[in-house]
């Protein structure tokens, strides 16, 4: 059986505005076929769970001009307002909402625009968590700024934000916009359960831990040019650039910043960690790492103990004048997995590293093209490698 995606591509992204129930994407995705098909019998599993890859779970913040205006920029707004954005429901019924410091929350961070998310306290304490674990995207996509990180949250500890020099307050204010879009995506990691205490004894809840596979050894080759390339060169700001998720479960990423010194204009390349195997603590890695940057020290190796608190690794600083004459920049990137170590900082045997998450015998080597690939179509690529393993 063959089923032509191609042509229906861009109806099955155009639902990626609305956030759906799982229950609600399924009826829809059978449906769709049905309308394909006319025989639903004939739809294999798999390709009803391939069709669901399409569907994102961002969730979208639209400002208009008048929220803009008045709620943001009005002239009684001043640093440290805080505008309170939508709440909404994520994976496992857990609540969060998005906050936004229009003028910066401290005089630090005056003049410029801080995007915050944060779990309800109250849906903790009523799922019973400890601690909770997530891998998160912020972004405004009018004008083009992004982040992605790591989440921890636990009681008194429910918030997380983006970069906060990440965007000036100015390019909020800039008057083409007719209205600015923020976005938020959140994948649940790991959930940490506390005991509960009964009348017939203690309860112990079943952690939560996502099911993720890496390679041992990945490869990757990020190409910086046109736009991205002008704005790595001559932004004034801490913008930070990222490149696509890659390999298997979306484990690594590249991103940039322009200007890292104010006294010194320095752009910055780093290697971060975005997510691990459910019984992973850290690993060890070796990356090697060359570019095609004139006059630089074209290959390095380093060796990096990578986890969820320490997950970023700097791999080269160059100023940004050296950038001026190239068409375009070329990083190539491989990392390798020395040494495993299990949730209670065990090192775990190669043998059984399989079992872990780490795959050892498959050598995976992807080259992609920032913003060269959509986000749907790059989803099913990947998960289609990971069917094939």
């Amino acid at each position: 059986f063959f089923f032509n995606f191609t042509n229906h591509i861009s109806i099955m992204a155009g639902t990626c505005a609305v956030r759906l129930k799982r229950e609600d994407k399924y009826s829809l995705v059978n449906r769709y076929i049905l309308d394909i098909t006319r025989n639903i019998e004939l739809i294999p599993t798999d390709i009803a769970i391939l069709c669901t890859a399409f569907y994102d779970d961002m969730i979208y913040w639209k400002c208009s001009s008048k929220v803009i205006n008045q709620e943001f920029f009005g002239q009684n707004i001043k640093m440290g307002s805080l505008y309170l954005g939508p709440s909404f429901i994520g994976e496992g019924g857990l609540e969060y909402e998005l906050l936004i410091f229009p003028k910066g929350s401290t005089p630090l961070y005056k003049g410029y625009c801080e995007i915050f998310f944060r779990v309800k306290e109250e849906c903790l304490r009523r799922h019973n968590i400890d601690e909770l674990i997530v891998y998160f995207e912020l972004g405004c996509i009018e004008t083009n700024t992004e982040y992605r990180n790591i989440g921890r949250f636990s009681i008194g500890d429910t918030w997380s934000n983006w970069y906060p020099y990440n965007m000036k307050s100015s390019e909020l204010s800039h008057t083409n916009y007719k209205h600015l879009t923020f976005n938020v995506y959140i994948d649940v990691l790991r959930i940490k359960y506390k005991k509960t205490q009964t009348k017939t004894g203690v309860i112990y809840k079943p952690d939560y831990r996502k099911n993720v596979i890496m390679n041992k050894k990945s490869g990757y080759e990020w190409v910086i040019k046109d736009k991205l390339l002008k704005n790595l060169i001559f932004h004034q700001d801490n913008k930070r650039f990222y490149s696509p998720n890659y390999f298997i479960d979306e484990c690594w990423c590249l991103y940039t910043t322009p200007n890292t010194n104010n006294t010194h204009s320095v752009a910055q390349l780093y290697l971060r960690l975005i997510r691990l195997p459910p019984m992973i603590k850290s690993i060890k890695i070796a990356v090697h790492f060359n570019t095609n940057i004139a006059g630089e020290r074209r290959t390095r190796f380093l060796i990096y103990d990578i986890n969820f608190q320490r997950n970023s690794l700097l791999l080269c600083s160059v100023r940004p004048s050296k950038l001026i004459d190239m068409k375009q920049l070329i990083f190539n990137v491989n990392v390798e997995i020395l040494q495993v170590y299990d949730q209670f900082d065990n090192i775990v045997s190669k043998r059984v590293w399989d079992h872990y998450g780490i795959k050892t015998k498959d050598y995976i080597k992807c080259y992609k093209k920032i913003g060269g690939i959509n986000r749907a179509k790059l989803k099913l690529i990947q998960k289609l490698k990971l069917a094939s393993i």
